[in-house]
Formats: C-alpha cells, sequence, structure tokens
C-alpha cells in the first residue's frame, strides 16, 4: 500500500494500477463488504484508493461502477462495526470521502448521473459528507452552462473546493482579462500542487496555456500546452490529454493552421471512441472542428460536425453557445499571425507577464490556513 501511495504523490497512476490491480487479484476470495465474514479492511482500503486512480486516469465508468459497488456495501452502521486494525476509523472516513468526491466529479465530467441525487444519497448512508461538497453541484451548474455565484467563504476547510472554487471564480471574474484570469487559476495550481493531485496542477497549467492564448503570447501558450500534452501521455492521464489538445486546437486555430488543428482534435475523438471519458469533451472538440472546416470550406463535413454537437447540447440540456462568426474569427486569425506571433516570438522579454507562483502562493497565504483537511 505504501508503493501505491508513493506512485500517486508523484502522479504515476499507471504504476499505482499495475499495483491495486495486483493486490486486488492477490484478495480475490475476499470481500469489501463488512457484513460477510470474508470481509477483508485492506482490500476495501485499495479499494477505495482505486477509485481515486481510476478517476485520475480518466477512467470515468470504471471509476463509477468501482465507487458504486463500494457505497452498496457500506453506512454508518457497517463503519461502526468494523474493526480498525491496519488503520483508524479517522483515516478510513478520510479514504471514504475523498472517495465519494471523486466519484462526484467523475459524475460531473462524464455528464453521467445527476450529483445532486448522488449526494443526497451520500448523506443518508454517512453522516460525515463535507458540506463544501455542495461545489460540485455548482460545477456540475456551471458546465452544464447556468449562472453560478460561490461565496468565498467555503475556501479553506475542504482540497476539492479550494481547487474548483478558483476555477469557477476565474471565469465568473475574469473571463476578459486574460492575466487575472490565469492569476486566479494559479491559486488552484498551487493548492494542488502540494495536495499532490496532479489532474488538478495540470489543469490549471492547461487554463493558463489558455491566458497566453489570449494574451496572443503564441510561443509561451505553446511550450505550456505541449508539456502538458507530453506528461499527460507519458502517465497516461486521459482526460487531461483530451483537454490539452482541444486548447491546443484553439492555438493552432489562432495561428491559421487548421490542418493541424483538424488533426489534433480527430485524434482526440478517435481515441474517446475506443475509450469514452466525457460528451463534454467531444461537444468541444466537435464544435472547435466545425469551426476549422468551415474556415477550410468544407462546409458538408462542418455541417456534420455541428449537428453531432448539437445534439449532445440537446441530449444533456446543457446552455451552450452553438453560434460562431466564422468571418470574424479568421479576420482575428490572420490578424494574430501578421502581427502577435511575430511580437511573441522577437519581443518575448516585453510581452505582459502571467504571475509567478512565489506571488500568487503569498496572497493565498494571507486567504488561507496553509493546512486544508480534506475532510
Amino acid at each position: 500500500m505504501i508503493f501505491i501511495q508513493g506512485s500517486i504523490s508523484h502522479g504515476e497512476y499507471l504504476t499505482a494500477l499495475n499495483l491495486s490491480h495486483k493486490i486486488l487479484s492477490i484478495k480475490d476470495n475476499c470481500s469489501i463488504n463488512p457484513d460477510l465474514q470474508n470481509f477483508d479492511l485492506p482490500l476495501l482500503i485499495i479499494s477505495l484508493i482505486h477509485v481515486k486512480i481510476l478517476f485520475n486516469l480518466g477512467e470515468y465508468n470504471d471509476c463509477l461502477t468501482v465507487g458504486y459497488n463500494i457505497l452498496n456495501v457500506l453506512d454508518k452502521r457497517r463503519i461502526d462495526n468494523i474493526n480498525f486494525d491496519v488503520i483508524t476509523k479517522d483515516e478510513f472516513t478520510y479514504l471514504l470521502s475523498e472517495c465519494i468526491g471523486y466519484i462526484a466529479l467523475a459524475n460531473v465530467i462524464s455528464l453521467k448521473d445527476d450529483v445532486r441525487e448522488f449526494l443526497k444519497v451520500a448523506a443518508t448512508l454517512f453522516d460525515f459528507i463535507p458540506q463544501e461538497y455542495k461545489i460540485f453541484v455548482d460545477l456540475q451548474d456551471f458546465l452544464r452552462g447556468n449562472k453560478v455565484e460561490i461565496s468565498p467563504d467555503i475556501l479553506g476547510k475542504n482540497i476539492f473546493s479550494d481547487m474548483i472554487f478558483h476555477i469557477i471564480q476565474a471565469y465568473n471574474m475574469h473571463s476578459n482579462s486574460p492575466k487575472e484570469f490565469a492569476k486566479e487559476v494559479y491559486k488552484t495550481k498551487i493548492i494542488a500542487k502540494y495536495a499532490m493531485a496532479t489532474n488538478f496542477e495540470l489543469l490549471a497549467d492547461i487554463l493558463i496555456g489558455y491566458s497566453y492564448i489570449q494574451l496572443k503570447q503564441i510561443k509561451k501558450a505553446n511550450a505550456i500546452l505541449n508539456e502538458v500534452i507530453k506528461t499527460s501521455q507519458n502517465k497516461g492521464l486521459g482526460a487531461i490529454f483530451h483537454v490539452a489538445s482541444y486548447v491546443m486546437s484553439i492555438l493552432e486555430i489562432k495561428k491559421g493552421e487548421y490542418k493541424t488543428a483538424y488533426g489534433l482534435l480527430n485524434n482526440s475523438n478517435i481515441q474517446m471512441e475506443k475509450n469514452p471519458i466525457s460528451d463534454y469533451i467531444v461537444l468541444l472538440n466537435k464544435m472547435n472542428m466545425y469551426t476549422v472546416l468551415m474556415c477550410q470550406g468544407a462546409e458538408e463535413q462542418a455541417d456534420i460536425c455541428f449537428e453531432q454537437a448539437k445534439y449532445i447540447v440537446n441530449k444533456y440540456g446543457l446552455n451552450f453557445n452553438l453560434n460562431i462568426d466564422i468571418n470574424e474569427l479568421m479576420r482575428e486569425n490572420q490578424d494574430t499571425n501578421k502581427e502577435t506571433i511575430s511580437t511573441d516570438l522577437e519581443n518575448e522579454e516585453e510581452a505582459e507577464e502571467i504571475p509567478q507562483e512565489s506571488e500568487v502562493a503569498e496572497e493565498i497565504s494571507q486567504e488561507e490556513p496553509e493546512i486544508i483537511d480534506p475532510k
């Protein structure tokens, strides 16, 4: 178990997955149900950690399957009857609370079940669900295109809520100011780094890369996004890879490199057909493919992508803007190619800088306690 946690702390989730599979196969004759005679607490602990591993690898379907199997055999009574010999009860409830958080996130991102209902059911089973887990409902509403407002009073009490808060806050308060947007997102990066939450740290990098695109600093954006893509491929972080590929396609569209953008999006979609992750990412890809194809004059193919995107929007009842002014976009791209990229490459030292980690860390330390309990 120590080796699994060590792998997780370094973001090596593929290694952690292989180790957990070996342990789970050894304990094939044991049960995670505390009511059965062959109940095995170490097996239950590994299963909880397994949910975290699957989430971070973007294996949301398996994450939900394993997570629901665990919750189906646990409640307050069963937990009270467990003989906690290898870990304390508080340590176990920490792991279970974290597991519930990852199940909630998997539901939100994959557009599977309504996270409101999931959290209601979880609250009837356990009496330690953090109030801050309401942030998952806010995140669900946010991704579905609904306006959400979150009070900063939520900060400093839970790792999940703190990381998600700053991302939503960046969009709510700084969508028209790339530098301030990145500064807000950087708070998530720092929290995730200290919490060893690799996916959130890399997601923050992606959003910072997106900010550089908006600032028309193409070289910096390209460097950040390439590094995330490389890292996510090496570590097997599926969802992060696809989100980074999507944002990289935005950069390529800005450069007028439509063929490259289409290749990124098409490769991402082919992989997700083999290993489904999220229809939300598919929607984003399809809209960018529509944009690319329209810019290339391939209207029939573009219309197919548009209808596929529209189907996803209608299927999930998303409030998603499907209106894109292609002519205006192409004019903007031409301006970017003629003026901005050359400036980015030749006058990098004069470019507007995203705040450094130390600056944001100091600001966070003034707002929040140094240690954040995820429970």
